[in-house]
């Protein structure tokens, strides 16, 4: 091998070395969803039925990455998710975690049980408490899922399987969690052989939900826009009508884009930085799947800056005229009921590029003065 050869070998292994090292834990990974101490291989059996779509069910009850209380993967199969939301459990607790200051930390049980243990990772006990107060003499709850390909479809050819769970029935209780309690770690509450959901003591919680909100924004991004989730998406936006409306937000997880909740949702982010400006960080990058190079901007402030710059793209599209804004930008059928990644809707629907059937949003619904600039610093151009 050559000198230059070599040279061009180590680096781009340098390179791989970086981009591999920036897949590492998140701010909120301590609060998110984690798999239970014991997993019911029995589950597909007692609470599921298999409809009539090919391979609805899982081959193996058991999920090959199962590993008692450690992060569930992104990609997990849906029926394995369901699989946990039918064994109802009869204890909540607050799964963003308490302050260690907060004189509330309240825990709720159903059932006739009157003490509680707190438990940490390994099962181990490291607090104990009493169901002091009764609110409710008599309470229930049960769950049906009925999985489809199609958002219309719960029953027939389409349908993948149906799950159902009853959860406990009895006196609804209330506790208090001890004080004392170890930090910044998964804890459950456990009543003989039932246990909650994880929770956190930190007084980092409010902090991790936001960062946790903060990628759900990363997921939903359209366009060209380094979604830490997706690859580029909805490139065609805007083009049947000749105008440029790549970017901005998919709505409630479906792949329309509507104007209302683009604009209301970067106010909000926008209000929010202006108002807690120290509590908005710099945690990632553009792209929430990098922690360790940011990108030298708070990230509440940059995340408003992608939806102001979509809802600017629409004034300027609409050359000025509010009426004429075209923020709204998908077709009510198609978008909402396709059920796959955003990037592969853009090769498989012939008109993805138009604009909604009805055509710009209502009149008044934005306004930018003439003063407004597009300048996303506190101090200082960024």
């Amino acid at each position: 091998m050559s000198i230059k050869n070599g040279f061009i070998a180590i680096l781009l292994a340098v390179v791989a070395a970086l981009a591999e090292g920036q897949e590492q834990p998140t701010p909120y990974d301590l609060i998110r969803p984690v798999w239970p101490l014991s997993w019911d291989s029995t589950v597909f059996t007692n609470h599921f039925v298999a409809g009539p779509k090919r391979k609805s069910l899982p081959d193996i009850n058991t999920p090959a990455a199962y590993a008692p209380n450690e992060i569930i993967p992104d990609s997990l199969n849906q029926a394995f998710i369901d699989a946990m939301l039918v064994d109802i459990s009869p204890i909540r607790v607050n799964q963003a975690g308490y302050r260690p200051q907060d004189v509330n930390k309240p825990v709720y049980y159903v059932g006739l049980a009157t003490n509680f243990q707190v438990v940490n990772a390994a099962g181990d006990v490291v607090g104990q408490g009493t169901f002091s107060e009764t609110l409710a003499s008599s309470v229930s709850s049960s769950l049906t899922i009925r999985a489809s390909n199609n958002a219309q479809i719960t029953t027939g050819g389409d349908t993948r399987y149906t799950a159902s769970g009853t959860g406990p029935a009895g006196a609804l209780k209330k506790g208090q969690l001890p004080d004392g309690l170890p930090e910044n770690e998964r804890l459950r509450i456990k009543v003989g052989d039932e246990y909650s959901s994880t929770f956190i003591i930190s007084d980092r919680v409010y902090s991790m939900l936001r960062d946790a909100v903060l990628k759900f924004y990363g997921v939903n991004r359209s366009g060209n826009s380094e979604s830490w989730f997706h690859k580029p998406s909805h490139l065609k936006d805007g083009a049947l009508a000749n105008v440029d409306m790549t970017g901005g937000w998919y709505d409630c997880g479906d792949h329309l884009k509507e104007g209302q909740t683009i604009a209301y949702s970067f106010v909000q982010l926008a209000l929010m930085d202006a108002v807690y400006a120290e509590r908005d960080q710099d945690s990632y990058a553009f792209n929430q799947g990098e922690t360790q190079n940011t990108d030298g901007v708070p990230d509440i402030l940059r995340e408003a800056r992608f939806g102001a710059e979509y809802v600017l793209k629409a004034y300027d599209a609409a050359n000025g005229v509010i009426s004429a804004m075209p923020v709204s930008v998908g077709d009510y059928g198609k978008d909402h009921l396709w059920w796959g990644p955003p990037q592969a809707q853009d090769g498989t629907i012939e008109d993805r590029g138009g604009l909604f059937p009805y055509g710009a949003i209502a009149s008044g619904t934005f306004s930018r003065p003439d003063t407004c600039s597009c300048n996303i610093s506190r101090s200082g151009s960024r």
